[in-house]
């Protein structure tokens, strides 16, 4: 985005995202979704937007799952391919470059959502704002971030070179990585009522031993983190202490 407010830059999410999308059939539905299943219903005529779309696979699912008229808007140029790669799937989508800011639909929508981009902004507040303006009476808005708590911030800092842990202090606002803050956020716009506020996805971690700006030596400890993480979501419990993703759900009155 163009805002002067933003903590990254065009170049890297160009750096970050594929070059070439491609996404399975019917898209991927995101671990967070059976927090909200319920207030999510099967409805054709329902029409969705997701703020920061690329790669695009969660939007896909939304449209093929839950036949959702599904509209992207992501200042990446890449936006672009994913009118082909839905209708490659069966899917008819719109697909906006555009600043999401500034960007004045002639429509609000039944669900405004974003994953992982409002903490990219110093001025997060006016972002979760503009998200509200575009959510019709009665809709839904849904804000996802991932959450930098004790053991995933202490992780990187064991796992991650110097530089790539300036990459990421940097890149992101830490004061929104959390559910209280996101929550009072949301709590305080006008009209609204939260339906949902949690820490989701177990214990999961995104790096790998050969991901980009990972320590060399740390190979070894990825076995018992595997191990670790594969029992926290057998026994499937989120926490404030170890899960990557906050999550907020809100509804705005008629």
């Amino acid at each position: 985005m163009e805002d002067n407010s933003q903590l990254t830059d065009a170049e890297f999410w160009l750096a970050k995202q594929p070059a070439q999308i491609r996404l399975p059939q019917g898209g991927t539905r995101p671990n967070w979704f059976k927090h909200v299943a319920h207030y999510l219903p099967i409805a054709p005529a329902w029409r969705c937007l997701e703020v920061g779309v690329v790669p695009g696979s969660t939007l896909l699912f939304f449209a093929d799952k839950l036949g959702y008229l599904c509209t992207g808007i992501d200042f990446s140029p890449r936006v672009h391919q994913l009118r082909d790669v839905f209708a490659a799937r069966g899917v008819t989508a719109e697909f906006i470059q555009a600043d999401f800011l500034t960007w004045n639909p002639t429509e609000n929508f039944d669900l405004v959502y974003s994953c992982g981009f409002i903490e990219h902004f110093e001025n997060y507040e006016q972002v979760i704002g503009r998200h509200w303006t575009l959510v019709r009476p009665g809709g839904l808005m849904l804000l996802t971030v991932p959450a930098l708590s004790l053991v995933q911030m202490l992780s990187r800092k064991v796992f991650y070179e110097k530089a790539k842990m300036q990459e990421v202090l940097e890149s992101h606002n830490l004061e929104i990585m959390n559910l209280c803050r996101l929550e009072q956020v949301v709590k305080g716009l006008a009209s609204s009522e939260v339906l949902v506020a949690s820490y989701t996805s177990e214990m999961e971690f995104w790096f790998r031993p050969k991901s980009p700006g990972v320590r060399w030596w740390t190979r070894p400890l990825f076995y018992p983190l595997r191990a670790i993480e594969k029992i926290v979501h057998l026994v499937g419990i989120s926490s404030q202490w170890y899960s990557p993703v906050v999550l907020v759900l809100a509804r705005k009155a008629y």
